[in-house]
């Protein structure tokens, strides 16, 4: 793990979610485990390398992953 992925580890996110450690790292940006305080359930947080949130689009393209991502069902989440 780099300096610039480190300095994630602890941060808190609107108040709301804890970045614990590093997930993995892909051509889009960081994913690490964080919680959610209120709950103590893990959760997934993905950061985008900061070359690509001047990118016009990559917002939305950002937004669909989102959505893509909480329409998976699979029977192990259920378990």
């Amino acid at each position: 793990m780099d300096e610039s992925q480190k300095k994630f580890i602890g941060m808190v996110l609107d108040n709301k979610y804890k970045i614990s450690s590093l997930i993995g790292t892909g051509g889009s940006g960081n994913v690490f485990v964080g919680e959610q305080p209120t709950y103590g359930d893990p959760i997934a947080i993905k950061i985008l390398h900061s070359s690509l949130t001047t990118q016009r689009n990559r917002g939305q393209t950002f937004l669909r992953e989102a959505q893509l991502a909480l329409s998976i069902k699979h029977p192990m989440l259920y378990l």
